[in-house]
């Protein structure tokens, strides 16, 4: 599973995992863009790649890869913006983590 729809599902379950548990959890996305949640809610996202089409003479558009790639739980340090990771996983690993709880 790829691009939006292994976004949804992660991004659901990203949401709940941060409102059960005492921990923020990381979603980085194939583009390198990351998004944060804690308490069932997002608090922000770091795109890394502009939101709009990319296009070049000659080339194909590019957009956004929303493909999660690796998530983190751990705690986000609000002043620095900087993430302190307890755990690093697969999209996978990370919801076959979700189910068992």
């Amino acid at each position: 599973m790829s691009g939006l729809r292994a976004f949804g599902e992660i991004d659901e379950v990203a949401r709940l995992f941060s409102q059960r548990e005492n921990l923020d959890v990381e979603i980085v996305l194939a583009s390198g863009s990351k998004m944060y949640y804690r308490g069932g809610e997002e608090l922000h996202t770091k795109l890394s790649a502009p939101p709009m089409p990319v296009m070049e003479p000659g080339r194909r558009a590019e957009y956004l890869d929303f493909t999660p790639v690796q998530i983190k739980t751990g705690h986000l340090l609000d002043e620095e913006e900087k993430f302190i990771a307890s755990r690093v996983m697969a999209p996978e690993e990370f919801l076959r983590l979700c189910a068992q709880k």
